[in-house]
């Protein structure tokens, strides 16, 4: 009966060796209630954390955002600026032509005076008021 009475402790050292396991929880929880939940406050910090730097980056972002359309802004403006700009000077250019023109027939024309003056001159130091009076 001995031997019964070891076998049977020996079962009941076996059954108490396998029982199951509680299935409720992950088996990475600590049995300590304290530290767990300072390893939640530490992720919730590192989250905020992560958060905050994204939203700055968002901040960021928007300010991109809003230089890209004043400069885009200004390019029109300097555009439209360069645009102005051309046309006056092809029109400063016409301008010009004509003026050159004007001046080069005023140039043939005080050349010829000139020549008619040097040439009367000339007559009335000769003494030929005949041929002074005709020049003119």
């Amino acid at each position: 009966m001995e031997q019964n009475d070891v076998e049977r402790e020996e079962i009941r050292e076996n059954q108490v060796r396998k029982r199951p396991r509680k299935t409720a929880g992950s088996q990475t929880d600590d049995d300590n209630p304290s530290y767990s939940c300072l390893n939640m406050a530490a992720t919730i910090a590192a989250i905020n954390q992560r958060l905050d730097l994204a939203l700055s980056k968002f901040q960021e972002i928007d300010d991109l955002k809003e230089n890209l359309k004043d400069l885009q802004k200004e390019n029109i403006d300097l555009k439209e600026s360069l645009s102005y700009a051309r046309k006056e000077i092809a029109e400063l250019k016409e301008i010009s032509k004509f003026h050159k023109g004007a001046i080069e027939a005023l140039d043939k024309y005080m050349l010829m005076v000139c020549r008619k003056m040097l040439k009367w001159r000339g007559n009335v130091l000769s003494g030929s008021k005949v041929t002074a009076e005709r020049t003119i």
